[in-house]
């Protein structure tokens, strides 16, 4: 008999594997390069208030980095003034689009890219549109 399987220790990972499975989420993945580094995924709710239309059309759109005129010229939009309020600036405020340059939001080298949470949220658009 092995003294540590006895007292539950070293089954850290098979719990972590088993506890994502019982909870209806991807299994966590696991690295080693500098250290040990474990990452869990959380379920990404479809649909908040704060989620709107335009802030919908916005995560859609986004393909890798892109330059604010980019964003704007893929939805289709020519008032950039409308587009900051209306659409950017509630993307950035909701935790789905960041800044590349967030020190300097008005640099002409600045782009805009999904979040992690933006990209999931993208993948959940996909998966209820088709």
């Amino acid at each position: 008999m092995n003294p540590i399987r006895s007292v539950g220790m070293g089954t850290g990972t098979g719990d972590m594997i088993r506890r994502c499975r019982e909870a209806g989420l991807a299994e966590p993945a696991f690295s080693v390069s500098d250290g040990f580094t474990t990452t869990l995924w959380r379920k990404v709710v479809a649909s908040t208030p704060e989620v709107t239309p335009e802030v919908t059309r916005v995560v859609e759109v986004m393909r890798g980095e892109m330059k604010r005129v980019a964003i704007q010229e893929a939805l289709g939009l020519s008032d950039g003034d409308s587009f900051r309020k209306v659409y950017l600036l509630p993307a950035l405020e909701a935790g789905l689009v960041e800044m590349t340059i967030p020190d300097k939001p008005r640099s002409s080298k600045q782009r805009y890219r999904l979040t992690a949470f933006g990209r999931a949220l993208r993948e959940t658009f996909a998966k209820q549109s088709g």
